[in-house]
């Protein structure tokens, strides 16, 4: 798989549903499904959510958990559930 520096494979720590990529660039709301503008609010650059600013030098990233594929996964844990002595 192809990942570009676009890639929104991060989210902002505190917030489960606002995505970012790693430079901070590009930010997208998952729950409205709409990309949110980043402006310039005194001297530091940021994001509106609400009625809350997030400057982007403080914003904390996360890394995005994404399921792989769960069939394969659920076979692993049942074998490795099969091989354990109990």
């Amino acid at each position: 798989m192809y990942y570009n520096e676009n890639d929104l494979n991060y989210l902002i720590k505190g917030y489960t549903f606002i995505k970012c990529n790693k430079q901070k660039t590009v930010f997208y709301n998952a729950k409205t499904s709409n990309y949110i503008n980043s402006t310039k609010n005194g001297g530091s650059y940021g994001i509106w959510y609400g009625r809350k600013w997030l400057s982007i030098s403080k914003i904390e990233l996360t890394q995005e958990r994404k399921l792989g594929n769960v069939s394969n996964d659920l076979k692993n844990i049942l074998a490795a559930l099969d091989n354990a002595n109990f």
